[in-house]
């Protein structure tokens, strides 16, 4: 490593351990930033090998002098991530969050869903069986899963984590209805084969942290199991029979070791593509407002734009090497930006502790890995919806902060 990366990697190890004790929902933030500027001192020391391993398609990519510049590139995006958080909790005037008390309002609304949206989460998976046909559920030729009405199943996958957390906050409650709408959600996400394998974890991981549970070990543990769900997801996809049937029986430790190395390598490989653009992607200002224009891409030039955003035809650049290729101070401003909105989240994610918060605290890891493997256009969009559900949990808080007054008040006025 150059004196450059090494001082970018102390820095960042500071600032992560400060955010650390000061930042206690923030944490897995902090440890995903390391991680991942660690991942990518990991790919220049292991460049020969993981060059050697790599397909004649990105073998070219794999090259030391963009390989040790994307390592430095992700090291700047994860410190300018840091000091946003950093410069979020200064000037903030909220009362400092009371973890005792939010762990307790948490179990308040796992109890409300339970008589509130358990059915609902049921009628998820219900609906979701009907649309795709129960059959093709459990054997069929082709990965994809057909809907017997359009657009219905597609909508249904999209709702399934919600289904998950449904029966996660019931639990609280009714154990085995729970425990049961979570398991059968997992199953059906399984059976397709797709990557929200790797988001349930996840989600657990978020739903300790917002109820003020978790160890350290039990959270680099689910950061594992969602690495490993990946793995799986993305091994599944290459058998030749799809289904649930089918992908029970092709499971066995080969298979899971075997996406392991798949995974690993398809991670790192944000790092010498990340070098690349920055260095030959000769992005434009014009690129860059196409990106991240809010408007649908039917109503913008992003058809045209997109064709020359791409290192190959099934290679597009990445967000943070797109940044990097028009300016390295865009590329920290950026992460400077979405380091504050990432705090934000989790500090209405602690006045929100229902699902609501559950899903602002496991919404900023999208953007993170979206940026990291696609487009600017593509973290950007995900970024814009941490940003509204952050407004929608800044509204609900302010509500239920109003109705608890309320109901104070009738309280007060029924004793006299």
């Amino acid at each position: 490593m150059t004196s450059a990366s090494l001082a970018v990697l102390a820095a960042n190890l500071l600032i992560g351990a400060y955010l650390y004790q000061r930042q206690p929902l923030f944490r897995p933030f902090v440890v995903a930033a390391l991680v991942i500027h660690l991942a990518a001192g990991l790919a220049v020391y292991k460049q020969p090998q993981l060059a050697a391993s790599s397909g004649a398609l990105s073998m070219p990519i794999w090259q030391p002098e963009f390989v040790n510049r994307g390592s430095f590139l992700i090291g700047i995006a994860s410190l300018a991530f840091l000091i946003g958080a950093v410069l979020a909790t200064v000037p903030s005037r909220t009362a400092p969050i009371d973890h005792g008390s939010v762990a307790k309002t948490a179990k308040y609304a796992a109890l409300h869903a339970t008589g509130k949206a358990l059915p609902l989460g049921y009628l998820i998976v219900a609906l979701w069986l009907v649309s795709r046909g129960f059959s093709p559920v459990f054997s069929r030729t082709e990965y994809g899963l057909g809907s017997v009405v359009p657009y219905v199943g597609p909508l249904l996958n999209a709702l399934f984590p919600i289904a998950f957390l449904i029966g996660l906050f019931a639990s609280e409650r009714q154990r085995g209805a729970g425990l049961l709408l979570a398991f059968l959600t997992t199953v059906c996400i399984f059976a397709t084969g797709s990557r929200q394998l790797a988001l349930l974890p996840i989600l657990v991981l978020a739903a300790q942290r917002v109820r003020g549970r978790g160890s350290i070990r039990a959270s680099i543990g689910l950061v594992l199991l969602s690495w490993l769900g990946l793995a799986l997801a993305l091994q599944l996809r290459e058998q030749a029979e799809h289904g649930l049937i089918p992908y029970l029986s092709a499971l066995s430790l080969p298979l899971i070791r075997a996406g392991v190395v798949d995974s690993l390598g398809n991670l790192l490989f944000a790092v010498p593509l990340t070098g690349w653009v920055s260095l030959r992607g000769n992005v434009s200002a014009g690129d860059i407002i196409t990106s991240v224009n809010p408007l649908p891409g039917g109503l913008t030039d992003w058809a045209e734009v997109s064709q020359h955003l791409r290192y190959h035809y099934f290679i597009p650049y990445n967000g943070i090497g797109e940044l990097a290729s028009y300016s390295v101070a865009l590329l920290f401003g950026f992460f400077v930006l979405f380091g504050v909105i990432c705090l934000a989240a989790t500090r209405v994610a602690a006045r929100n502790p229902g699902v609501l918060g559950i899903v602002l605290m496991a919404a900023p890891a999208f953007p993170l890995a979206l940026l990291l493997q696609y487009n600017l256009r593509s973290g950007v969009r995900m970024v814009y919806l941490v940003v509204g559900l952050v407004c929608l949990g800044l509204y609900a808080a302010r509500r239920g902060v109003k109705q608890d007054d309320s109901h104070g008040a009738h309280a007060i006025q029924g004793r006299r």
